[in-house]
């Protein structure tokens, strides 16, 4: 596939109480000044270059920040007009945080550059200057980059690719027509290889001059059968030179900085090490805490705070020992309750989240920051087609949609021994704040299985239109083997999603370790049975028809089930109510929500009886 080119251009506005940014997106007609990879050539846009483009997916360009592609777009293209001077381009901004931002950086003045990313087709040369006559417009872009004076457009992209003579250095092997994959171990790169890495990167220029020198002879038509063969020595030094050069590079970016993560590192090595300040979901691995330092919500040097010093402090005025706790404390009894400070939210809520079993299955969290919250998901990948030589390419492009999490409230009472409250020490950790934890994972479990999705009630697994749902009977059906459970894995396997675990009540992991073969011995459970996860959220006394025993069967991948949380929550003291028991009560008040991503990805089995 043909490399994709960057190019920048000023003139962005943004009308003064909308959200549509517009400008001049590419200057026809106009000669630029192109550097990259020490080769320096002059490159201008024809009139009409992007027509065609427009015409095929000009509602389908989106824009981003920065061509930062593999995050979601800030906004779309509403109108995309050619005119004789260039390609001028509206874009609606979405109402988002990054939305937000873009507009006011744009509305300040400080950022003024749209850069274009698009794949050329067809160009031509004229005296020196390579005129793009056709190219497919992929995405825009706001930059912050110094606006260009004139019509100057800068480019960010590996060796131009149309013609051999200006493809000097190339990003990748087989890029070039007529070469074929290089063999580093070849011997004609020794010379090359035992240089030293300055011996290196000198070499690489002089091969550069040299080039561009057969370049400027080029147009003049001076080049000799000597020339291309020299010419094709060259490119092949060149790029084991840039490869080496590259590896590095690479190499030096690892060891200076222990957080650096390379393109192509496996997942699991990166949740340890990357930044989650801007990631919108957390995996189970990740904290809800170190996404509050990395944010900024929470101070990186922030001392361990005592949820129990907290919470004692509220309830009877004892702030010893617990200054910095009483600092961060907000709201008062009167006015109806106290915010908790983040870093003890934080805390709690990862605590309740170690407690969830659909956390432990793998469920996703998204810390919200506001009412609402859409994530996007894929809904269409289209399909790779074969095509006859010189034929059009069909078009093949993703679908996405959204789904829209709102913060619902969520009231939780937390009732608590005197005895508990008043004698747990803080040094010998946070009892309390396990037990406030424990209680807040019982309910999101909950909810987020079997919620109906009747206000104000998220919607959990079972309710969601969409999954997979096998019914055992009538009346239901006792488990006699483990076929239940590989069919349920081979239901999610055919929506091409890949199950990780199962989720059942206690009773049903109790009947399968009791089955027994005709001959009395117990089972032996199938190597490739999924881990199974118990939880009493997991009803055992569900009616189905005569039955009032049944149970239910969770199977998915459970990555694709997301708990929405806001960051912060409530609590109020309970000062008289249940002080005839000798107990303390406190009332929690936070928002979550909760939405499968994929429900292809769940399957569930109903009737289940032990």
């Amino acid at each position: 596939m043909t490399e994709i080119h960057y190019r920048t251009v000023d003139c962005v506005r943004a009308d003064s109480d909308g959200r549509t940014i517009y400008g001049r997106v590419v200057p026809y007609g106009e000669p630029a000044e192109i550097r990259e990879s020490g080769v320096t050539y002059t490159e201008r846009f024809a009139p009409g270059a992007f027509s065609r483009s427009i015409a095929e997916r000009g509602g389908k360009v989106r824009l981003f920040a920065v061509h930062e592609t593999r995050r979601l777009p800030i906004g779309r293209a509403t109108e995309l007009t050619e005119q004789a001077d260039g390609l001028y381009g509206s874009f609606a901004v979405a109402a988002t945080r990054e939305g937000d931002d873009a507009l006011e950086l744009v509305r300040s003045g400080i950022v003024d550059a749209f850069s274009i990313g698009f794949r050329p087709i067809r160009q031509r040369h004229e005296s020196g200057v390579t005129v793009r006559t056709e190219a497919a417009l992929i995405e825009v872009s706001l930059v912050g980059m110094p606006a260009y004076e004139g019509a100057q457009i800068h480019g960010v992209r590996s060796a131009d690719t149309h013609a051999r003579l200006t493809a000097l250095v190339r990003s990748a092997p087989n890029q070039q027509q007529g070469k074929t994959t290089m063999n580093v171990s070849d011997q004609i790169y020794d010379r090359l290889r035992y240089m030293s890495d300055k011996g290196a990167l000198t070499e690489r220029d002089r091969l550069t001059g040299e080039a561009r020198d057969m370049l400027r002879r080029s147009e003049d038509g001076g080049l000799t059968a000597d020339d291309d063969t020299r010419f094709g020595e060259i490119e092949r030094d060149l790029e084991f030179l840039n490869r080496r050069i590259e590896q590095r590079d690479r190499l030096l970016r690892m060891a200076q900085n222990p957080g650096y993560i390379e393109s192509g590192t496996p997942w699991s090595a990166r949740q340890a090490e990357a930044p989650t300040q801007k990631r919108q979901i957390l995996t189970r691995a990740e904290s809800f805490d170190q996404w509050g330092r990395d944010s900024g919500h929470i101070q990186r040097d922030q001392e361990p705070l005592s949820f129990d010093r907290y919470l004692r402090g509220i309830a009877v005025g004892d702030w010893d020992g617990a200054t910095h706790e009483r600092a961060l404390a907000e709201g008062t009894q009167s006015a109806g309750g106290y915010l908790v400070p983040t870093p003890l939210a934080a805390n709690v809520i990862d605590l309740a989240r170690n407690a969830m079993r659909v956390i432990e299955a793998g469920a996703v969290t998204v810390p919200m920051q506001a009412q609402t919250l859409r994530v996007a998901r894929l809904t269409g990948e289209g399909a790779p087609a074969w095509r006859n030589e010189s034929a059009p390419i069909a078009a093949g492009d993703l679908s996405f949609d959204s789904v829209l999490f709102t913060a619902r409230s969520l009231d939780r009472l937390v009732i608590i021994s005197r005895e508990l409250f008043e004698d747990s020490s803080p040094a010998a950790g946070n009892v309390i704040a396990h037990s406030f934890a424990a209680q807040i994972a019982l309910e999101l479990d909950r909810v987020a299985l079997r919620g109906s999705g009747t206000p104000p009630e998220p919607r959990g697994v079972l309710n969601t239109p969409g999954i997979s749902t096998t019914p055992h009977g009538a009346n239901g059906t006792s488990i006699s083997n483990y076929d239940w459970f590989l069919d349920s894995v081979a239901a999610v396997r055919g929506n091409n999603f890949e199950p990780n675990a199962h989720i059942i009540a206690p009773r049903t992991a109790q009947s399968l370790s009791k089955l027994k073969n005709t001959l009395g011995d117990y089972l032996e459970a199938p190597g490739t049975l999924l881990p199974l996860l118990t939880t009493k959220q997991v009803p055992a006394n569900l009616t189905v028809g005569t039955s009032s025993d049944a149970s239910e069967i969770y199977t998915g991948q459970w990555n694709q089930l997301a708990i929405g949380i806001r960051t912060g929550f409530e609590i109020q003291f309970l000062t008289e109510r249940y002080a005839d028991n000798g107990q303390y009560a406190f009332i929690a008040h936070m928002r979550a929500d909760v939405q499968v991503l994929q429900p292809g990805a769940f399957a569930v089995d109903t009737g289940v009886r032990g």
